[in-house]
């Protein structure tokens, strides 16, 4: 006879309490035995409420109870895990008393803004000038990085820029484009090879200036092999044209000196770009005023 009425050899309990049992044998002799059942402790485990997060970015989900031992749906086996990517997070977390505890969490993800974009070159007569273009989408903010850091404009926060690049070369241009409302960042880097740049031919004409950079005024020099129809101009950074110096002159082969002044033409110290050309060939050449005005 048991304190739980029960009749039976055995009994299954499933609380605490304080047990007994008195066994009758054949001959009516009678035997009794206690037995005190304590209850172990299960770990709490909370990993809070459902995520709505970029795939930009990162939460970390932690199921408490130092000292623990822990086995996610991941795989890991550490108390936290850093998550971003939609999908039902699960734990198990086992305490030194052998009781296990289970708690999930359901992340999912906002909207991503579109970041890929083409390219195309416009323009090799001021430098290699390339237009990029973004995939446009109402509510999104765009913010180019060119990879150009001696560009005096080597970002951008239009949808479809244009850059004038400073020299030939490998680029990697960065886009960041962030969802207004959501505040959600997609970026994609793609590496532009800037060649076949009208610069290339500046060591054939010899052009250079002197000094460079140079404070306020330097000399433009370049020689020409035969005699030719020439233009010389200078371009800020942004394309805009500040000097023309030559335009469609008939000059004789050898060398031939200009003077230049950017503050001649009220223009803030800076990167200038400077354009010859010689019977169709463009040589670009770039300069720098120091001056500070």
């Amino acid at each position: 006879m048991w304190s739980t009425s029960a009749t039976t050899q055995t009994v299954t309990i499933s609380s605490a309490g304080t047990y007994y049992v008195t066994v009758t044998g054949a001959n009516g002799c009678q035997t009794n035995d206690t037995i005190v059942v304590s209850p172990k402790t299960a770990p709490v485990v909370n990993l809070g409420a459902d995520l709505n997060i970029c795939t930009s970015d990162t939460v970390t989900l932690d199921a408490g109870n130092a000292g623990a031992t822990y086995l996610w749906s991941t795989g890991a086996t550490t108390q936290t895990i850093k998550v971003s990517l939609a999908n039902t997070y699960s734990v198990a977390v086992t305490n030194v008393g052998g009781c296990t505890t289970n708690d999930a969490v359901i992340v999912t993800n906002k909207a991503v803004p579109v970041s890929t974009f083409t390219t195309q070159v416009v323009d090799t007569t001021k430098g290699q000038q390339v237009k990029f273009t973004a995939v446009a989408a109402a509510g999104t903010s765009y913010a180019w990085n060119f990879g150009d850091p001696t560009s005096a404009s080597n970002t951008s926060s239009l949808s479809t820029p244009t850059h004038l690049f400073s020299a030939p070369g490998n680029y990697t241009v960065t886009l960041t484009v962030t969802n207004v409302a959501t505040g959600c960042k997609s970026v994609t880097q793609t590496a532009v090879s800037v060649t076949g740049f009208a610069n290339d031919f500046a060591k054939a004409f010899k052009l250079v200036a002197a000094p460079n950079p140079f404070a306020g005024n330097t000399k433009i020099n370049y020689e020409l092999p035969s005699n030719a129809n020439v233009t010389l101009e200078v371009y800020d950074m942004i394309g805009r044209k500040v000097s023309t110096i030559a335009n469609a002159a008939y000059q004789e082969s050898g060398v031939h000196t200009y003077d230049f002044s950017a503050g001649d033409n009220q223009n803030a110290s800076g990167v200038y770009m400077v354009r010859l050309i010689v019977d169709g060939q463009v040589a670009i050449l770039r300069v720098i005023d120091i001056a500070n005005r």
